[in-house]
């Protein structure tokens, strides 16, 4: 494989096949391999009740139950991404097309530019049409000001009941 393609997905189950479909077409036809990068909102990672069960065993003097509380949560992200990638492989044509995957909850511009610099055979940036619309903060001019590689935002297809008349 010559180049790859990182392929940002929002994490949720919700998103379960956001573009994957089209991704996995486009690295075809670059011959390249896909790089997935999992991202989940803060809020999902982490909800009230882990927090203020940590917090009580902080201050019982179980710090180290707290901390393992707290990872438990970024382990089962963790490990429902791999559930995924398992699942798209078993699509895929060529199941080594995709080479890897990360899980994240971090700034997604930050966090897609350090991709970058590891992985340097990341030739194009292709966005889920769910990270495009729910995340106002990224747009594509702060994409661009900050990614210099080519960028593949999509889009969600109208459904045709749904078109306005013309």
């Amino acid at each position: 494989m010559r180049s790859k393609l990182l392929y940002v997905v929002k994490g949720e189950k919700t998103h379960e096949k956001d573009g994957f479909h089209y991704a996995r077409e486009l690295s075809h036809v670059v011959h390249g391999g896909l790089y997935v990068l999992f991202h989940y909102d803060r809020q999902v990672r982490r909800t009230f009740e882990d927090e203020m069960a940590a917090a009580a065993l902080a201050e019982a003097g179980a710090a180290d139950s707290a901390i393992a509380l707290l990872r438990e949560r970024e382990e089962n992200l963790q490990a429902e991404a791999e559930k995924r990638i398992e699942q798209w492989r078993t699509v895929c044509d060529l199941p080594e097309r995709i080479t890897g995957f990360q899980v994240t909850t971090a700034d997604l511009l930050s966090v897609i530019r350090k991709i970058l610099q590891d992985e340097a055979g990341i030739e194009i940036v292709l966005m889920s049409p769910s990270l495009m619309e729910e995340n106002r903060r990224l747009t594509i001019r702060r994409l661009k000001k900050y990614i210099r590689r080519p960028i593949v935002t999509m889009s969600r297809q109208i459904p045709v009941e749904e078109r306005p008349c013309l």
